[in-house]
């Protein structure tokens, strides 16, 4: 009985009856097919862009709420959903965000890139972070509760940048050296 040496980057030899150097080439095919960016990668790109650029739009509606809207000591509920349209848009855009960057996290799953899930993992962690600051900061008016939630924010972006630069700097290429939409390169 032969005993095969496992190939560097997969950690599988392959199939014992196979020789050995069938094996090392299975192995080191089946990595590249498992490194190699898909159809999705372009799927995954315009996800992280728009739910970026919703994160951008409920910085711009929470700072028109600080400039422009008082809210009343005693909060009640019905006053953040029927007295201003700002706030409630703030407030549904908040919930909305959650339920996106959760999306996002079982969408990059499916993309085969180092690093992707943590960053996305870390998105949605810091939205739920700014949600409840806000909340917090609607209820009791204490403005270290503003502060964290623009901290969340700031935290969301960066990771979303971060997980955008990934995903768009794995894209493959054409031969021209333009990156192609969607897909492995396709030869012209």
């Amino acid at each position: 009985m032969q005993i095969s040496r496992p190939h560097p980057v997969v950690g599988g030899a392959g199939p014992p009856y196979l020789p050995q150097a069938v094996r090392w080439t299975l192995s080191a095919t089946a990595a590249a097919v498992a490194e190699t960016p898909g159809p999705r990668h372009g799927a995954l790109i315009r996800w992280s862009w728009i739910l970026l650029g919703t994160l951008l739009l409920q910085n711009v509606l929470g700072m028109g709420l600080n400039l422009y809207v008082a809210l009343p000591s005693p909060v009640t509920f019905t006053y953040l959903f029927v007295t201003t349209p700002l706030l409630t848009a703030h407030i549904v855009l908040g919930f909305l965000l959650v339920i996106m960057a959760a999306l996002l996290l079982v969408r990059v799953r499916t993309v085969p890139i180092v690093g992707r899930t943590r960053s996305a993992a870390l998105v949605l962690v810091f939205v739920v972070v700014a949600l409840q600051e806000g909340f917090a900061f609607v209820f009791t008016g204490d403005n270290a509760f503003s502060y964290g939630m623009e901290v969340g924010f700031v935290l969301a972006v960066a990771f979303q940048a971060s997980l955008l630069f990934r995903v768009a700097r794995a894209r493959p290429r054409l031969s021209s050296g333009v990156r192609s939409p969607d897909g492995p390169a396709v030869a012209r």
